[in-house]
């Protein structure tokens, strides 16, 4: 890390200033910044963002060497061509990352939402059981009530039948006396005598 005189002597540059300094493309001059930890920043208000990366005072381009032969490309060469390869490969991880986190996000949004409707369900069924309880209390009280009712309906009715029966046996007429059959047996006549007459 570079103490605040070193940053104030040092340049911060843009990624295509950078690739200019290094004679490399913007790409890869952000892959080497990464690489080496250069300070970063962005710059003061502007819009879009402007990404500034420190460039160490004691910075020295290297410098390329000679191909041996023409037998194959050169090590910088290389370099450059894994750079290029490698720079869109690590922005599209970049972006990769970045709707990664999005989609982890929107998920977690999902899970809480429905873990808030698996709770809403859950409250709603209990409310639905304790007022089912409720009403079955109050049905079964009111058929107690009218089986009472009944019960004493009927040992009324019971209780006024037996009143009736009893008060009907009182009333009831008394049997009529049997009649005697004449008898068949012929009465005594009585036979007249006459007046005895005196002799004078």
């Amino acid at each position: 890390m570079l103490d605040q005189s070193q940053q104030l002597a040092a340049d911060w540059l843009t990624y295509e200033q950078l690739a200019e300094r290094l004679d490399t493309t913007p790409r890869g001059a952000a892959q080497i910044a990464r690489r080496r930890q250069w300070a970063r920043r962005f710059r003061d208000n502007a819009v879009p963002k402007v990404t500034l990366v420190l460039l160490p005072p004691d910075f020295v381009k290297p410098v390329r060497k000679a191909a041996k032969s023409s037998s194959g490309p050169s090590s910088d060469t290389l370099t450059e061509a894994v750079q290029v390869v490698v720079g869109p490969l690590a922005a599209a991880l970049e972006r990769q990352e970045q709707t990664t986190k999005a989609l982890q996000a929107a998920l977690d949004t999902a899970q809480s939402a429905e873990a808030a409707v698996a709770q809403l369900e859950v409250a709603k069924a209990m409310y639905d059981l304790e007022r089912a309880a409720g009403e079955r209390a109050v049905f079964e009280a009111q058929i107690n009530h009218l089986q009472k009712l009944l019960r004493a309906a009927r040992q009324e009715g019971s209780d006024r039948g037996m009143w009736q029966a009893t008060a009907a046996a009182h009333r009831r007429p008394a049997a009529p006396a049997q009649r005697v059959a004449p008898s068949k047996t012929p009465l005594p006549v009585a036979v007249s005598r006459p007046a005895s007459r005196t002799l004078g």
